[in-house]
């Protein structure tokens, strides 16, 4: 699928494979910027300081664009030219850009932009077309039949269905942060990765990494799996920070003794743990259900199963879950109850989390026992949810990215660029 990329001036530079660049916003109040007064110093000062003359801007703005010109195999110029009904001149930078060239390339360039201009006019204009426009808080996109729908995508639609349905199926991304150290997602990314090559064959295993324990954990073999676990551990530390690596690996050192002591625990409950990050599909409501569970424990000899999510932060609490705004584990539940994880696990006894905590002496775990009733209600909840957008085909941004629980308006937001919800007024 192609990538669509909101980026600012310095972060494009820094693309590679671009197919189409758009610079938008080529007008004389936007680009370049015009510097802005700074109410402290003047410029005597800020010369006598050292500091970059606040005029610089406009040089860097007109380096930036000159260098984005030259970046992708197509570049399209946009710009407005009215706003409140009154002419906006164009960008100094793109009038200067227009008069390097020669009259035939003008004319080459201007068919091509008549061409979209027409596209717009199609959009915006007066004609019968304008049944698939929407105001832009709003995406109108038909949901076809069979699409995957994962269970964080449908957390996504119960906070914000404009921002998931853009993220999830646009492949519209945020910006990359400048600063790329490891953070707590990554360490959470790293337990999750060490214990699935714990239990089970990793996937795109990393060389000399050790193969599975292959053995249930106990009293007598206690200290072995440990060894084992942080033999793991060690193959994909190296691929971080080392300073950052060797504080993580005192913390996983920790984690991994009391994690393995409850997995102890949890067999004297007769529990044996079967599946270990099991990917479950069913066909659902005209669309493709899809999550992966973490780890599915079933009663020995049975197959009632307790369906098992690691937490490296707090995990959330069981009302928000059976409310279905954190529906991760209520959606692996539907699809263990309907066959998507095998013929091991039939049905959902129980739902946990496993806090692994921050490498301190505490391993918390939450239980909460599911009924038959508690999983038909989910299906339920869900099959409404998927059938509102499959009628509507309407993917509408929420106040906050509150879902359900929105009362207020949106204060940031990745994509607040295109999306101008927190300018409207909304019930």
């Amino acid at each position: 699928a192609t990538n669509l990329l909101i980026r600012g001036p310095v972060q494009a530079r820094y693309e590679h494979g671009v197919e189409r660049l758009i610079l938008a916003n080529l007008t004389t109040e936007d680009w370049p910027k015009q510097p802005t007064p700074d109410g402290w110093l003047n410029a005597n000062l800020i010369a006598a300081l050292g500091l970059p003359a606040p005029e610089i801007a406009l040089g860097l703005g007109s380096a930036h664009f000159l260098a984005l010109t030259q970046i992708g195999q197509e570049v399209m110029l946009l710009r407005a030219t009215t706003n409140a009904g009154l002419p906006v001149p164009a960008s100094s930078c793109l009038t200067q850009f227009i008069t390097k060239l020669n009259p035939l390339e003008i004319e080459v360039m201007t068919k091509r932009g008549d061409t979209y201009n027409s596209y717009l006019n199609t959009l915006f204009g007066t004609t019968d077309n304008l049944t698939h426009y929407s105001p832009n808080n709003t995406l109108t996109d038909p949901v076809h039949k069979n699409e995957e729908w994962s269970a964080s995508f449908i957390e996504g639609l119960m906070a914000c269905p404009y921002k998931t349905r853009l993220e999830r199926f646009y492949k519209l991304a945020p910006p990359n942060p400048y600063n790329q150290e490891e953070d707590a997602r990554d360490k959470g990314t790293l337990f999750h990765t060490c214990l699935q090559a714990f239990f089970t064959q990793a996937q795109h295993a990393p060389p000399n990494l050790p193969a599975p324990f292959g053995a249930l954990i106990t009293p007598d073999n206690l200290a072995a799996a440990h060894t084992h676990f942080m033999a793991i551990a060690d193959v994909y530390l190296r691929f971080i920070n080392a300073e950052i690596a060797s504080v993580w690996r005192a913390r996983l050192n920790v984690q991994a003794q009391l994690f393995l002591q409850k997995m102890i625990e949890i067999q004297t409950q007769n529990r044996t743990p079967k599946l270990f990050e099991e990917r479950g599909k069913l066909n659902f409501a005209g669309i493709v259900l899809t999550a992966q569970a973490d780890r599915i424990d079933v009663q020995t000899g049975q197959t009632f199963g307790t369906i098992i999510d690691y937490k490296t932060g707090a995990p959330p609490n069981w009302g928000t879950v059976k409310s279905g705004l954190k529906p991760q584990l209520l959606v692996e539940s539907i699809l263990a109850n309907n066959g998507a994880f095998g013929n091991d696990i039939t049905a959902t006894q129980a739902l946990e989390y496993w806090q692994l905590g921050t490498g301190k002496t505490d391993f918390n775990v939450t239980h909460l026992s599911l009924k038959e009733e508690d999983v038909t209600a989910a299906e339920e909840g869900l099959e409404n949810l998927i059938t509102h957008h499959v009628t509507s085909h309407h993917f509408t941004a929420v106040a906050g990215g509150a879902g359900r629980l929105a009362d207020g308006i949106c204060t940031y937001c990745d994509f607040s660029s295109i999306c101008r919800f927190k300018n409207q007024d909304s019930a």
